[in-house]
């Protein structure tokens, strides 16, 4: 959704970003990445021309701590898939037992009995540490929701 932002107010600009807060609750905006590129695009040329030192100046480097919570992200996400990767070529490469091969040539394509990956939902395929939402089905469905 869009903000509907008004037109900056030199007289008070307090009431003005009290206005523009009102503005992003009603339109569900809470990245403040989002809300700063909506203020910015709100202000007129000579109120910008007065912050733009300010502006190139935050905008240039991000904070040390967005880089190493970046950082920390990525190394989390590498991990997961690393690990799911090892999971996955185990998986592969041990012997099939002779039930598991005739119940995939028989056309079942459902999971035989001896599969030691337990099934994940998406979220916890997609976001290991944080998903969002679960399935039942999910090995990690009871803790999942004791959490939530």
């Amino acid at each position: 959704r869009v903000p509907k932002i008004p037109t900056f107010f030199r007289g008070d600009p307090d009431l003005w970003f009290l206005q523009v807060e009102i503005s992003f609750r009603n339109a569900r905006i809470t990245a403040e990445a989002t809300k700063a590129d909506a203020v910015l695009a709100a202000l007129d040329m000579e109120v910008l021309s007065t912050v733009k030192d300010i502006l190139s100046v935050s905008r240039r480097a991000p904070s040390p701590s967005s880089v190493e919570s970046d950082i920390k992200r990525i190394l989390a996400s590498i991990t997961s898939l690393s690990e799911r990767v090892a999971r996955l070529e185990a998986r592969n490469n041990r012997p099939r037992s002779r039930a598991a091969s005739r119940s995939r040539s028989s056309g079942n394509r459902g999971r035989s009995a001896d599969c030691a990956t337990p099934r994940l939902c998406v979220a916890h395929t997609k976001y290991p540490e944080n998903p969002t939402s679960c399935k039942s089905w999910c090995a990690k469905f009871a803790s999942w929701q004791t959490k939530n």
